[in-house]
Formats: structure tokens, C-alpha cells, sequence
């Protein structure tokens, strides 16, 4: 071997180590410590080589490689047994020794100058031309079939065939279900049918070595054999193979097909063996013998070549040839080779040599390229964190771009049969190489080693081929400038400069600098959609923000920047746009801005040159971002009709007045003619709203005002359906006959109401009930109406509930909704609401929980608080008793504690005990949300014996008797007396029934007159008439029955013998006597037993009434979070200070 050839195959390997290792190898070699040194090649072309290697303190360590060499590269792949294993000085040494010697695989011929791996390959060839195998391989056959299938999916790989087993489950609709990959974990092949099994077994048994994704232990083999062609026949007859996509039809077994060697040529001319079927373009590789695969008809089959299969395996892995050995290797062939029938090489018809023109290029990357997190400082020797610059040196002669490091003297190229020898300009590269050195004292990554290597655990890898880069600087803003001028210094002297996509070396754009913002609205090509664009105008130029502050939302760097509450709110952001360029911008203009756009980017899928979709009713984001923007000259740009809505919705005066017209036969307050106007104002644009004034303020008699004005201008020209629980219809119908006579109703409730169905098309009115809706649904959807109202609307707070659900199909050309309370227990009931006048104004109920409920509920987020406020706040009008009732009575609120006792206290107590402890392992093992039903049933017993014992089912509890309830003996015995003796008029509220039944008992005996109200009550007038009558001083009402429709003005005192967990529900209950044509002041008096379950629900009550507060108004401070101790607190000991 000559001393350059030698050289050369040095330089190729010498990549592979790290410079400390491969200089330790080096030293080995020369000082003899190589000892047992073997090769041979395989039938890839692999060379296996084995050493002994002597060590330190006497230690002899056992050295395996797999080497090739591929023209002037090549793959070193060595282990050892040494601690290093992988690579390590003694792998180095062997491979110096190998590559060193005069005579490598130079046997059993007289050959001419090969290179070892030519001659390696070609020996092969021989002599498995005179190999024969023959084998097969039995498969049992079964019938059992298994829920769980297999999949085989076939893909070539690096001229052989491989298979993996995919697992899946087969449809009803003969469809193939989610698949995934079959593991060899015994779990996975145990649910597989015999006949996959076995054919899983014998692929295992098959299999010489186990290679692809050991680690994961995946079922993927080799299929090499001629007993892998009998498995790959019955797969096929099977129906489950596909070729490299399981979206690829089932492949066929395909005919026979004549294949013949020949040699490709690539630009270097460099030449490699390859079979071609006959006059088709068909990919090859090997099983037994040559198999072909044809796209077009999706099947495989045999080619035929006449040659054994050993002698195929060799053929292709024939190495790659230049253009300079072609002539050598012929004659090689044709001397010593004939009867192997390898047709000839390509050779040039001339040579030509050209002195190279070297260009140096630069490329300026960054160390993020080259996936370093951390990178160490070559300069001055410490750890830093930060973005790099690096420069990537190249040099270009025409076609040919090569870095620094290749030492090849000449490059080659085969065009038209010519080889032409480009002879590099070394001098020139070397100019190059030092002017980065000695002008601006550049290092090469790789110096870093082994400090940087050690410090990744990568002392055992190869050396990259990025770690030869040469590090700049850090990548901060106070070397922008720095990098701009060497870049202009590499072109002064000549070289070519590129800046890689994604680096950056502008200096930021800080956004707070600009004055100039603009926000455009303009027709979309959509109906009633429009484009929006927002930004800034900066050297007069627009640039778009909205694709960077879409991308911003999404960028979890940023998010962390956002929550991270050590970043001041006036704390700038840097943000990076489509081009990587840099853009600053404070913290908090970027937290309400991103807060404001939320739904616009859930509409819009933004890419970089695209603007936002947005709908009339998002015009008040406008004025949002003119809030946000309020330091800043905002140019708005909008069609007319736009500007106006956008005036109207930024301040409530803005809104027409709309008076009330003479068919109405009402007095309105100053409050209910601006909820008639609002109205008008919604009608104007087609919009819904929610009219969410409290109990009591008169929502009836404003929604009939605004029908009235609607017939009056002629718009009711199809039914208005107006839809309220049972318990209100009777209001509705008595409202209407009193306040708008002359609107002719139809009532569809009870059971002849399907006889009055074309009666009511010709109404102007028709009432039902929320029951009924679901009961009829498929006459109500049928219709298209002027206008559907929900009295009430709560009741559709649940977003899946089969009723809300057809009730959105509804058709009509406008929805409102009439409730007191928008918001009891979650945000998610407000969105239900939303979606149903406005669908699409909140989003998806997903994309709502994300960047809506989760954020306000759990993490007081208080930028989406104030964009949702700002979202809903035109399309919801709510107004309090105490903003626009100066008049009525107060209110007084009175929390009554009492502690349980005796038999009620030890009672409640063990109940906890086995409660807790029953609940706190199911939620250990599953999790709050799947035992929700557990966690209630809990928590209802322990509420259930807080209002007397005698209401849950236990031995211990029906020997007990009413001295036994504490709260029922200060109900009786101190609380009533009290009221009674002052002349008092008293509501009785309970969740339960039963405690009704037990109170109304108690009653009784006393002597006191009571009347009752519950769901099985069938005439609910008469009973509500009786008590405003004065023939009875108590009103035993169950909260869900008597929550709503109910005028108990006659009342001044309220009991709420329990609480409930929703305190919007108790609030309503309240508002039966606190409310419009209330005389007198009203108390109202909670019982609470101390310490108890009940305690931390008044608790949880307080919560849920900050959140509706702080959702539906712009207070900004009172949303609270329900916490994970919830049940530890609600589950607590009894305990009484």
C-alpha cells in the first residue's frame, strides 16, 4: 500500500474518534501492543477485524469492528472491552494497524493493485458463487382467531427485505382500527391468532441477530432466507401485507420478471453494481433470491437472474468504484473473474485535468444547530448559556462544495463520458483557514474536547460534523453589531457569506418605540366575515402583527416568559417573526393583546402572510385594542357600518333610544326602558343577547316590551317560541294577558297540546316548556321562528344535556335568553349560554376551556378574565336590585350556628370516618373525576345528617327521634317561636324534601299554620295564593321547586334550613320576597351546623359568587380557584372552637 493510499484511509477513519483518542491509538500502534489482528469480509461487504490490544497496568482488552469503506469515506463501527466500550483508543490502534499493513487481503491470487476493499468483495463473490443452501421451513396451520390482528408491513432497507408486525383490531366496517407496533413483550404475542403467532416464531427463530430498536424490543426481522420466503407467501395469502405505508393497498404476489446486472453512474463517476428489470423501473432487493416490487400494480414477486442466491447477496454489496479504478477492476474481471459473468464498468474516453477555481464560503449558523443546549466557552473556559454564533467553512470549485477538513488533493466529476480531475487550490484554502484563525482568533467546536464532550456524557461519540465549526461569539444583542461587521469584513476578502434560516443578526425592533399602529377592517370574501390586519407602520412599511402574536400564543417559551411572575409587567419580550427577525414588546401589552385575539386566532388558521377573520360581532375587540394600544396613535380602518357598531358597543349611551309603544300596557322603570333599548339595539344587528338582571327586576315585562315594539314595526312575521321551565308558564301567559293583550299566545303544553300545533304557527306567541322541547323535537325543529326566548336560560348550562342540544338546532333568525344567573357553578354554563345566542363568539367549548376557563378558574389570569369581560360585555346586560332599587327594602343576612350533639355528633363523625377513607382510596387509585358520583353520595349522607339523622337509611339513625336534631330543635324551639312573636311572614327553603315532611310534622303539633310547596304539588296558585292571602304564616317550599316563578312579596323573613352548593340557586330562592313590590325589610337566615360539611360549603359558596362577579363586571379581583383540598376540607373532623 502506497504511503498516500495509506494516509488517505487514515484521514477517513480519523473522524470517527476523538482527536485524544485517536492520537493515544496512534501511539499504541507504533509502540506494538496490536497483537491478534484479524479480518475477513461478510456478505455485505463488511469487514469484520479483531484484535488483542495490551492496555495500561497490564490489562489485555478484546477489540470487534465492522469496517467500510465507501471510495474516500468510511464507517468505523468498533466496540471493546474496555470501560470506554465504543470508539476508544484501542478501536483507534487496531484500525491504524489494520489500515498500515502492505499485504491487506492481498491472498490466494496474484491480483492487480486493488484497493483491500475491492478485492475483499470480489474473493466474496467467488466464493459464494460455489455456496448452495437449501432449507425449508414446516408452518402449522390453525383456524383460531384472535380479536387482535396482524399487520405486516414490508420495507427495503439498504438492499434487503424487512418486516415489522404491526397490531391492530379490525372494524365493522371490514376497516382496519388505530394500529400500532407489536412489541416482543409476551403480553403483545399472547393476544395474537395461532397462525400470527407461529409465524411470529418462526421470524424469532429465523432472526441471526437483533438489531432495529433493540432497546424498544419492537417485532421487526430480517427477512433473508429461503425460509423466509414460505412466511412470506402465507402472509401474503393471509391479506394483511402492505409495502412501506400501511394507507398502501394490500400487496399481491406478482409474476416472474427477468432481471440483469448493469452499473449506475453518479456525478463523481463513481460506479455502483445494481440489478434492472427488463424495461422497467422497479425497486429490488433481497430474500433467498432477487424480489422486485412494483409500485404501480402494488405487488412484489421474483426476478429472474440465473445466479445463486449467496452470489446475489455479494452482488449487492458490491463496493462503490471510481472512474480511476474502473480500467483495473475490468481487467481484474476479465483475468481472474470471468465466470462470475459482472459486466463491464464504464470507463472515459479521455481524462481531463483542471486547476480548480476555490471560492471560501461562509455560513453562519447557530450552536443550536448542532443540538448544544449549553455550550462550553473555548475562550474562556467556562460554562455558558446562551444562543451562538458559529461559521461554517466551506470551499466551492463549480458543482463541488467541500469542507475544510476533506483532504482529498483532487475532486472528480463524469460528464459525457469525460473524467475530469479538479486539482483543489490548497494555498488558497489555506489563506482562508488562517484568516479566520489569526485575524479574529476563531476555535474550532471540536477543541473543546473532551471538556465539552465529557460534560454530555459524549466522550464516547464521533466527532459531528458541525463540531468542526468555528465558534464566534454569543448570540446577544450587544454582539449584533460585532457580527454584521465580520460578516462585511469575510466579503471584503472574498468570501462568499450565507446566514442560515433562522439566525438572525438585525438588531431588535422594539415596539414600544413606535407610535404609529393600524388596525384594518376589511370586507371578507365570506358573508358577514371580514379581514383584519394589525401592526405597526415603521419606515413606512405595515408590518402584520398577528401571524408573530399567533405564533407567540403557541410558543412555549414565550407562555413560560408570560407566567413567569419574576418578569415585570413593563418587561419586554422579544418575539421572532416568519424571517426569524427580532421584535420586543412589554410584557403586559403582549399578555392582553394575545387575550383579546384568542378568538380570532381559534377562527382563523393564520399563516404568515395571512390576516385574521373576524365577525361583526368581534368589533368590539377594536376598542379593546385601542385600550391596550391607548399610549400609541391607532389608525382604524373599517367600513362605515363597522365604525358605527364599534361606537355603539364602546359606550351603552351610544345606543338609540327606542320607546315603548302604545300596545304595551305598562309603566317601564328608567332600567327596564334602557334593557327595551338594548334590545333595539341587538335587533339592529342581529345579534342575541342575555338579558341577566337579578330576580325580581322585571325581565318578563322588558322581553314583552321588546316583542311589542317588534310587532309594531312589522318583524314578527313568524311565531316568537318562548321556552321557560313548568313552573312559569302560568306567569307567562297571565304577564302577556296583562302587560301585551293584544299578542295573540298559544300555550303547547299538556297532553292535547299536539292538537294545537297549527293553531300555534298563526300565533304570535307560543309558549312551552324545556321538557316538552325534547319530548316534541321533531315539530319544533321543523319550524323556523322570528325569535326564541329562554326564560330562565340556566337550564340549558349544560353544554352535552340532550335538551340544550336540541335546542341549538332550533331555527329562528334571533336568540335571547332571560336568566338571573348566567354563571352558578363554572364558566363552562357561560359559554353554553353563548354558544347559543352567538355560536362561534367563544370559540370551540375546548379551545374556551383552555384559554378561558382553565386559566380564570385555576390560575386568576386576570388579562383573560378581562378579555372575556370584553368579549361578552355587549351582549349581556345585567343590573343588580342594588344599582337600580334604591327604594327597596333592605336586606339583611343572618348566619346561625349550631353544634351537633349526643347521638348527631357521634353519628356524623363515624359517618366521616368510613366516608373518608373510602373516598380517599378510590380517589388515590382512579382519580377525583371518575369518583364523582362516589364524592357526592359521600358528602350528601354527611349533609343529610347535619339536618337530621332520621334522613339517612341506618340502623343507628331510625332509633333516633326529633330531640335528637339540632338544628330542628332551634328551628322549633328558638328560632320560629321568635319570628312568630314578632308577626313575621316566613319562607322555609330545603333541598331535601323529606326534612320538609319532618318540618311540616313539627308544625303540625305545634300548632302553626304552614302551607307547602313542592314538585308533586299540583296546584301551584292555590298554595302560593293561601300564603299571600295571610291564611298561612309559614311556606315550606323545596328549593328546586320554589327557586324560580314564584312572587312571595307577603314574605319578610327567609330560612335556608340547609345550604346548597350553587348560591346563585339560594339567591334566587331569596329573591321570592326580595323583590319589586317588597314593602318591608327582609331577613334572611342561613343554619349552619359548626365545623361541619356545611360550614365549608358557606366557604365554597363565597368562591363561586366572586367568580360570577368578577366574569360579568370589569372587577378584576375576586375570581377564585377551587382547590384540591376541597375534600380533605369537606370530609374534616367535626370541629368546634
Amino acid at each position: 500500500m502506497s504511503q498516500k493510499s495509506q494516509r488517505d484511509n487514515l484521514n477517513a477513519i480519523q473522524k470517527y474518534f476523538p482527536e485524544v483518542y485517536f492520537e493515544r491509538g496512534m501511539d499504541y500502534y507504533k509502540k506494538g501492543l496490536v497483537c491478534e489482528l484479524d479480518f475477513e469480509a461478510d456478505v455485505k461487504n463488511i469487514i469484520q477485524i479483531t484484535s488483542s490490544v495490551s492496555g495500561s497496568h497490564g490489562n489485555t482488552y478484546t477489540v470487534k469492528i465492522k469496517y467500510k469503506a465507501k471510495g474516500s469515506q468510511a464507517d468505523v463501527d468498533g466496540v471493546c472491552t474496555c470501560p470506554m466500550r465504543y470508539n476508544c483508543k484501542h478501536v483507534a490502534a487496531t484500525m491504524i494497524a489494520f489500515l498500515s499493513q502492505d499485504d491487506v487481503v492481498h491472498e490466494k491470487r496474484n491480483l492487480p493493485q486493488l484497493s483491500a476493499e475491492i478485492n475483499a468483495w470480489l474473493q466474496a463473490v467467488d466464493k459464494a458463487l460455489h455456496k448452495e443452501k437449501n432449507s425449508s421451513t414446516a408452518l402449522e396451520k390453525t383456524t383460531k382467531v384472535s380479536p387482535d390482528i396482524v399487520l405486516y408491513y414490508l420495507y427495503e432497507f439498504d438492499g434487503e427485505l424487512y418486516c415489522d408486525l404491526m397490531l391492530t383490531k379490525q372494524l365493522k366496517s371490514g376497516k382496519y382500527g388505530k394500529v400500532k407496533e407489536c412489541s416482543c413483550r409476551e403480553s403483545h404475542i399472547d393476544k395474537l391468532s395461532e397462525v400470527d403467532k407461529q409465524i411470529y416464531i418462526q421470524l424469532g427463530v429465523l432472526a441471526e441477530t437483533y438489531r432495529l430498536n433493540s432497546h424498544f424490543a419492537y417485532a421487526k426481522f430480517a427477512m433473508t432466507t429461503s425460509h423466509h420466503v414460505a412466511l412470506l407467501q402465507k402472509m401474503i395469502e393471509l391479506g394483511r401485507v402492505f409495502w412501506s405505508d400501511l394507507e398502501f393497498p394490500i400487496l399481491t404476489l406478482g409474476e416472474k420478471k427477468a432481471a440483469l446486472l448493469h452499473w449506475e453512474v453518479d456525478a463523481e463517476g463513481n460506479q455502483s453494481l445494481a440489478f434492472r428489470v427488463a424495461g422497467e423501473q422497479l425497486k429490488t432487493f433481497l430474500v433467498d433470491e432477487l424480489w422486485y416490487y412494483d409500485h404501480h400494480k402494488k405487488s412484489i414477486g421474483v426476478c429472474q437472474t440465473n445466479l445463486p442466491a449467496a452470489t446475489i447477496k455479494q452482488l449487492l454489496h458490491a463496493p462503490s468504484i471510481s472512474m480511476a479504478q474502473a480500467k483495473i477492476v475490468n481487467k481484474a474481471l476479465s483475468e481472474n473473474y470471468a465466470d462470475l459473468k459482472i459486466p463491464e464498468l464504464n470507463t472515459f474516453k479521455k481524462e481531463v485535468l483542471i486547476r480548480g477555481e476555490c471560492q471560501p464560503v461562509i455560513n453562519i449558523i447557530s450552536c443550536y444547530d448542532v443540538a448544544l443546549y449549553h455550550i462550553y466557552d473555548v475562550y474562556n473556559g467556562k460554562q455558558v448559556d446562551s444562543d451562538f454564533f458559529m461559521a461554517d467553512l466551506k470551499f466551492q470549485y463549480g458543482n463541488f462544495v467541500v469542507p475544510w477538513y476533506d483532504n482529498r488533493e483532487t475532486l472528480s466529476e463524469y460528464v459525457n463520458a469525460e473524467y475530469r480531475v479538479i486539482e483543489r487550490d490548497k494555498a488558497k484554502e489555506l489563506a482562508a483557514y488562517d484568516y479566520l484563525v489569526d485575524e479574529y482568533g476563531l476555535k474550532l467546536l471540536v477543541d473543546a474536547v473532551p471538556l465539552l464532550y465529557k460534560r454530555f456524557n459524549l466522550i464516547d461519540e464521533t466527532v459531528l460534523e458541525t463540531d468542526r465549526c468555528f465558534v464566534m461569539w454569543p448570540n446577544t444583542e450587544e454582539t449584533m453589531q460585532e457580527t454584521r461587521e465580520f460578516i462585511d469584513a469575510l466579503k471584503a476578502q472574498g468570501f462568499k457569506v450565507s446566514i442560515a434560516e433562522g439566525v438572525d443578526i438585525e438588531p431588535v425592533l422594539d415596539l414600544e418605540a413606535l407610535d404609529d399602529w393600524y388596525v384594518d377592517i376589511n370586507s371578507g370574501a365570506a358573508y358577514n366575515w371580514f379581514d383584519m390586519g394589525l401592526g405597526v407602520t415603521h419606515q413606512g412599511k405595515k408590518i402584520n402583527l398577528l401571524p408573530l402574536l399567533h405564533a407567540a400564543l403557541t410558543n412555549a417559551s414565550v407562555e413560560a416568559q408570560l407566567n413567569d411572575d419574576s418578569i415585570g409587567v413593563d418587561d419586554k419580550i422579544i418575539l421572532r417573526d416568519e424571517n426569524n427577525h427580532r421584535l420586543s414588546i412589554k410584557k403586559s401589552r403582549l399578555q392582553r393583546l394575545i387575550s383579546i385575539l384568542l378568538s380570532v386566532f381559534n377562527s382563523s388558521g393564520l399563516a404568515t402572510d395571512e390576516v385574521a377573520k373576524i365577525s361583526a360581532m368581534d368589533v368590539q375587540k377594536i376598542n379593546q385594542i385601542e385600550s391596550v394600544l391607548q399610549d400609541k396613535t391607532v389608525d382604524v380602518s373599517a367600513p362605515d357600518f363597522l365604525m358605527t357598531l364599534k361606537t355603539k358597543l364602546s359606550d351603552f349611551s351610544g345606543i338609540d333610544p327606542v320607546e315603548p309603544p302604545e300596545t304595551l300596557k305598562a309603566a317601564l322603570r328608567d332600567y327596564q326602558q334602557q334593557g327595551l333599548s338594548w334590545f333595539g339595539f341587538l335587533q339592529t344587528y342581529h345579534f342575541g343577547g342575555i338579558l341577566a338582571d337579578d330576580m325580581g327586576l322585571g325581565k318578563t315585562v322588558q322581553a314583552l316590551a321588546h316583542l311589542c315594539v317588534e310587532q309594531a314595526a312589522g318583524r314578527l312575521d313568524k311565531p316568537v317560541l318562548v321556552i321557560a321551565p313548568t313552573s312559569l308558564m302560568y306567569n307567562w301567559q297571565s304577564e302577556c294577558k296583562k302587560f301585551a293583550p293584544h299578542l295573540t299566545a298559544v300555550t303547547l303544553h299538556g297532553p292535547d297540546r299536539q292538537l294545537r300545533f297549527d293553531e300555534a304557527l298563526s300565533a304570535d306567541l307560543i309558549f312551552t316548556t324545556y321538557p316538552l322541547i325534547v319530548r316534541d323535537d321533531y315539530w319544533f325543529e321543523a319550524q323556523v321562528f322570528s325569535l326564541v326566548i329562554l326564560d330562565e336560560a340556566h337550564t340549558i348550562k349544560n353544554p352535552v344535556a340532550k335538551s340544550t342540544k336540541i335546542i341549538n338546532r332550533l331555527k329562528s333568525d334571533r336568540r335571547l335568553c332571560l336568566t338571573g344567573t348566567p354563571i352558578e357553578n363554572n364558566l363552562l354554563e357561560l359559554w353554553s349560554l353563548m354558544n347559543f345566542i352567538l355560536p362561534g363568539l367563544l370559540g370551540k367549548q375546548t379551545y374556551f376551556k383552555k384559554y378561558f376557563k382553565n386559566p380564570i378558574e385555576k390560575h386568576h389570569n386576570i388579562e383573560r378574565q378581562r378579555a372575556l369581560y370584553g368579549m361578552i360585555k355587549p351582549f349581556i346586560l345585567r343590573r343588580t336590585k342594588s344599582q337600580v332599587l334604591k327604594e327597596l327594602p333592605a336586606k339583611t343576612e343572618i348566619v346561625r350556628q349550631v353544634e351537633l350533639k349526643g347521638k348527631q355528633e357521634d353519628l356524623y363523625e363515624t359517618l366521616r370516618l368510613v366516608m373518608h377513607k373510602k373516598v380517599r382510596e378510590a380517589v388515590s387509585a382512579k382519580g377525583v373525576a371518575k369518583n364523582h358520583i362516589l364524592i357526592l353520595d359521600a358528602l350528601l349522607k354527611l349533609r343529610q345528617t347535619c339536618c337530621d339523622p332520621r334522613l339517612i337509611s341506618m340502623k343507628e339513625a331510625e332509633k333516633m327521634t326529633a330531640k335528637d336534631s339540632t338544628k330542628l330543635r332551634y328551628l322549633m324551639d328558638e328560632l320560629l317561636p321568635t319570628l312568630i312573636s314578632e308577626d313575621r311572614k316566613i319562607l322555609v327553603f330545603s333541598q331535601f324534601t323529606s326534612m320538609l315532611a319532618i318540618i311540616e310534622d313539627e308544625l303540625k303539633e305545634a300548632m302553626i299554620s304552614y302551607t307547602k310547596l313542592t314538585g308533586s304539588t299540583t296546584d301551584r296558585e292555590k298554595v302560593v295564593k293561601e300564603f299571600q292571602e295571610g291564611n298561612a304564616r309559614v311556606f315550606l317550599i323545596s328549593l328546586k321547586a320554589g327557586g324560580v316563578g314564584l312572587n312571595l312579596t307577603a314574605a319578610d323573613t327567609v330560612i335556608h334550613y340547609d345550604p346548597w352548593w350553587n348560591p346563585a340557586a339560594e339567591q334566587q330562592a331569596t329573591d321570592r320576597a326580595h323583590r319589586i313590590g317588597q314593602e318591608n325589610p327582609v331577613f334572611v337566615y342561613k343554619l349552619i351546623t359548626k365545623g361541619t360539611v356545611e360550614e365549608t360549603i358557606l366557604m365554597m359558596q363565597e368562591r363561586k359568587k366572586s367568580l360570577v362577579e368578577s366574569v360579568l363586571s370589569e372587577d378584576l379581583d375576586k375570581t377564585s380557584q377551587i382547590t384540591t383540598d376541597d375534600i380533605e376540607q369537606l370530609l374534616k373532623p367535626v370541629v368546634i372552637n
